[in-house]
């Protein structure tokens, strides 16, 4: 069944990061954030966003250890601007250092990286998720 051989982004994160002086830890949370920005590249080339971009809606395959995106319930098809992309990016990012404190920053520099070496909107898309950037941190230092 799925169940047994898929595990969330988030529980495979962590088995990294419990193991992170070793290099093949290292490797592993390099190979997620680019697979993950690939997955999310393809995704707003093909003028869709997400919606939803935590940890908690990529799985790991336990036998070949690609990555897969679930759960489209709040995606976006039409008319996806940048800011829907900007958007999917800061959550992704918010979620992969907040659950993965040591190794979601390497896993998110890897994926962004990734994402805007591979992504057709991403010079004005990586503008706007700035700004939306900015808007959250702001947002958190007003309370």
């Amino acid at each position: 069944t799925t169940t047994t051989t898929t595990t969330q982004l988030k529980t495979t994160v962590r088995t990294t990061a419990a193991a992170s002086g070793s290099s093949p830890a290292h490797h592993r949370a390099i190979k997620y954030g680019r697979e993950i920005g690939l997955i999310v590249s393809k995704l707003h080339d093909g003028n869709i966003t997400h919606g939803d971009l935590t940890t908690s809606n990529f799985l790991v395959h336990a036998k070949t250890d690609s990555v897969y995106i679930i759960d489209f319930g709040l995606s976006k098809t039409q008319i996806v601007g940048e800011e829907d992309v900007g958007v999917d990016l800061y959550v992704l990012e918010r979620s992969l250092i907040a659950a993965h404190k040591s190794e979601g920053e390497k896993v998110w520099r890897e994926c962004l990286k990734t994402w805007k070496e591979t992504c057709r909107k991403s010079a004005e898309a990586f503008k706007r998720y700035e700004e939306v950037r900015a808007r959250g941190r702001k947002r958190s230092m007003v309370g």
